[in-house]
């Protein structure tokens, strides 16, 4: 799934060759801009994030919670980086004067395929890891 979300702009991109007003023009532009670029940026930082992941209820009536919570946590987050991404991306169109959807779903789609390339952050240590300070001398 690297490079899914690089596809996925793809096939947006070439959805936007339909008429106008067509369903099948819009539909995987939408779904390209609502999760796409956040999707691959998350691909990023997932072991940083899952290192301290939900813990569930203490008496173990859903045993799932601590998966499904964090693929909810992680959809959501999606979202919303990919939702700043497209404002900053437009902004930064409108600022040089070179604002189109098009050239907005281009920049999206080269900023997923940088994210996608990149390599992924370390796990890092758990917050319950993190050596004590040591007690103070004097």
């Amino acid at each position: 799934m690297r490079f899914g979300p690089v596809a996925a702009g793809l096939v947006a991109l070439l959805a936007t060759l339909l008429p106008e007003g067509n369903p099948l023009r819009w539909v995987p532009v939408v779904l390209f801009l609502a999760a796409g670029p956040g999707i691959a940026v998350l691909r990023v930082c997932e072991p940083r994030l899952r290192r301290d992941s939900a813990v569930g209820p203490e008496d173990d009536w859903e045993h799932d919670f601590g998966r499904d919570s964090d693929r909810l946590e992680l959809l959501m987050l999606a979202v919303f980086l990919s939702t700043a991404l497209a404002v900053l991306g437009a902004t930064a169109l409108i600022a040089l004067k070179f604002f189109s959807g098009t050239g907005l779903l281009l920049l999206l789609i080269g900023t997923t395929a940088v994210a996608a390339a990149c390599p992924r952050l370390p796990e890092g240590r758990h917050r319950s890891e993190t050596p004590a300070t040591p007690p103070r001398q004097g």
